[in-house]
């Protein structure tokens, strides 16, 4: 009987023995081939980045107005007295809810038709656009290509008013005055003129710039923040390069109880 449970034990012992290496050798394995990539992290990111490949599919007849397509009337003075906004894209709605291929009134309401210009005659349209893949948000969502458009649309505005662009943006944006968008905070067109003022002064809007360079300026109320930036630029030998941006940000105070 005893003899017997010597071997049990012996066998047991080996056993033992030969597990708790291969545990040791798988750690150590991990742990050195963990270290390994640390150490090789920048040249492993670069070779995954070069041998990614992407495919894009795009329908052949997609405009330009498939997506935003903005017109304003002038009058004899070169006021601006109509404003006509057209926007078309994929509702996150319908990733909850298919059929949903219109925009919500909370979505069109993010940079569209609540903009801040003092105009007589607005009129906002939101075409069909039906999801062709799952789609998720940007953090800013529909600012992003509302404001593009928007500030776009405000610089050919100038050239054809035949005002500097800052002056335009300042003169439709018009008196200091409280937009009803959002009942429970306050839209003030002075604090948007103000952050549009500041990145202005701060870049030195209106200064004798070299050759090639050029200066661009945008203004935008998103997500109860106003933001305006001025970028200069250069153009030379068909060589876009960015010198200089300066942004403003009126985010208000943040009040943390305790």
């Amino acid at each position: 009987m005893s003899k017997s449970f010597d071997k049990y034990q012996k066998r047991r012992l080996r056993s033992s023995y030969f597990s708790v290496v291969l545990s040791i050798s798988l750690v150590l394995f991990m742990v050195g081939f963990l270290g390994l990539v640390l150490l090789k992290s920048t040249s492993i990111a670069n070779r995954v980045k070069e041998k990614t490949a992407m495919t894009l599919f795009l329908k052949d007849n997609v405009t330009k107005k498939n997506i935003d397509d903005l017109k304003a009337s002038l009058d004899k003075n070169g006021d601006v007295t109509g404003w006509l906004h057209r926007t078309a894209f994929p509702s996150i709605n319908s990733t909850f809810m298919p059929g949903a291929n219109y925009a919500a009134g909370w979505e069109i309401g993010q940079g569209m038709n609540n903009n801040p210009f003092e105009i007589a005659n607005t009129r906002y349209e939101n075409a069909k656009a039906e999801p062709y893949v799952r789609i998720g948000w940007l953090r800013s969502v529909y600012s992003i290509f509302h404001s593009f458009s928007t500030n776009c649309f405000m610089d050919e505005l100038a050239v054809q008013r035949g005002v500097d662009p800052l002056q335009n943006q300042l003169e439709m944006i018009g008196a200091d005055r409280i937009l009803p968008f959002d009942e429970s905070f306050e839209f003030k067109t002075s604090r948007l003129k103000n952050v549009l003022t500041r990145a202005a002064k701060n870049a030195g809007w209106g200064k004798k710039l070299p050759k090639g360079h050029g200066m661009g300026l945008a203004v935008q109320y998103s997500f109860y923040s106003y933001i305006a930036q001025v970028i200069e630029v250069s153009v030379i030998d068909n060589k876009l390069k960015v010198h200089n941006i300066n942004t403003c940000i009126d985010c208000g105070l943040s009040l943390i109880h305790i």
